[in-house]
């Protein structure tokens, strides 16, 4: 599973937001593209971290494994966490079991299509989102012959 990252993307200028993560070369469907490092705690001190970082004007990497685990990579993360959001996403993630331990579990970033060299890595959202309560539908709606794709978010609330 250890690959080193700087053979298959590099991190550029985005045309989304900030920096982005692209494909150095061709990857195939299937192929792993990077691990999302980073520190894994519990969902409570994610939660606490986040609004410590909101307050000190920071950006937020988190990405959750579980109901009860995510991995912080705000201050001790990899390349992975600049990766930005698209209604297009050509990768997913897979969480892959490193050892015995719940804490020993990896986030695999996979290309779920073939990705072009110098084409930016764009992942399903719902897997980024520290709430697991949101999740998102991507839907396609065309007015006056231009196709629009948008991404609605839907929050679960008990009445």
């Amino acid at each position: 599973m250890r690959k080193d990252w700087r053979q298959t993307v590099y991190l550029a200028r985005s045309k989304i937001q900030g920096l982005g993560l692209y494909a150095k070369r061709d990857i195939h469907m299937g192929d792993m593209i990077i691990e999302y490092k980073g520190e894994v705690i519990r969902s409570e001190v994610g939660e606490m971290r986040e609004k410590r970082y909101v307050a000190q004007n920071r950006g937020v990497y988190m990405f959750r494994i579980d109901e009860d685990l995510l991995v912080d990579a705000t201050m001790a993360g990899g390349p992975a966490r600049y990766i930005n959001h698209s209604c297009d996403p050509n990768c997913s993630t897979r969480i892959l079991a490193a050892g015995p331990s719940p804490e020993d579990k990896k986030i695999i970033i996979t290309a779920n299509r073939p990705i072009k060299a110098l084409e930016e890595v764009f992942p399903i959202l719902s897997v980024f989102l520290l709430n697991t309560s949101y999740f998102p539908i991507i839907v396609t709606l065309e007015f006056w012959g231009i196709k629009w794709k948008i991404s609605i978010f839907i929050v679960l609330k008990e009445a």
